[in-house]
């Protein structure tokens, strides 16, 4: 019995499946497999790693958070904080370690360094690069699709002047278009027809856990154009609830002028 003939239709097949099932870290090897006559293949194949994402990054920030390495600052959340596990889960909050670990590993996985930089996940220095958020809680930015496109990262044991450091803006995130938990809030604003407006990511987890889900965070920054677009689409009534001190007093005003 002669064997079936090979069309190049079932050449693409094999090639889809081998690269499905055989890819590691880039590389192909094929291994096992015995292509018919006429379809050769080099030992191994090389595949371009694509640009890293902000999101590839936020398991790796809650392991730590559920490691040994990261009990302060899971205790500095519930104790401090008062966040519930739940709350920690739901908002995938996460722990960024101070090892200058994270940019060597994405180097190792074949990423550049031009594309890591990009991307906020470490800065350039003249000793080679260093992660951007080191010893920091960090609380995922997501856009309006539930996708992670930054991070903002907050310090727990006041070892820095600055409270937050937030991703730098790129193609992808640009504080001007987004509010934190727009994601979240969405559905539940349409239902309430009313949507609560805090400053920062922690006051908005408060929030939300205690039952306001329809709530979203301007993460510190003033009200803009592209910001009142974004609640015109909720068609909702907006309620600002702004700390309560001379910053918030101004923030409040300023986005009440708007």
């Amino acid at each position: 019995i002669n064997p079936p003939a090979y069309s190049l239709s079932d050449a693409v097949e094999i090639v889809k499946l081998f690269v499905l099932q055989f890819t590691i870290f880039g590389l192909i090897y094929p291994v096992g497999i015995n292509f018919p006559k006429g379809i050769a293949f080099p030992n191994r194949i090389l595949i371009k790693s694509p640009k890293p994402k902000p999101g590839m990054t936020f398991k790796i920030f809650v392991n730590n958070l559920n490691s040994n390495l990261g009990l302060k600052a899971k205790e500095y959340l519930i104790n401090e904080r008062h966040l519930s596990e739940e709350a920690i889960k739901e908002f995938n909050i996460g722990l960024a370690l101070n090892d200058n670990n994270l940019n060597k590993l994405l180097s190792s996985k074949g990423y550049s360094d031009k594309d890591i930089i990009e991307m906020s996940l470490a800065n350039k220095t003249d000793n080679g690069l260093l992660d951007m958020f080191r010893n920091r809680i960090t609380f995922p930015i997501c856009n309006h699709e539930g996708k992670i496109i930054a991070y903002s990262a907050r310090i727990y044991q006041n070892e820095d002047t600055s409270k937050y450091i937030n991703s730098k803006e790129s193609v992808i995130f640009k504080k001007g278009y987004t509010f934190y938990n727009y994601d979240k809030c969405r559905l539940e604003a349409l239902k309430s027809k009313s949507v609560i407006l805090v400053e920062g990511q922690m006051d908005a987890i408060r929030v939300y856990t205690s039952g306001f889900k329809n709530v979203i965070a301007s993460m510190g920054t003033a009200i803009t154009s592209n910001h009142i677009s974004l609640l015109k689409k909720l068609n909702a009534k907006v309620i600002l609830m702004m700390d309560n001190d001379n910053a918030g007093e101004k923030s409040t005003i300023l986005n009440g002028e708007e």
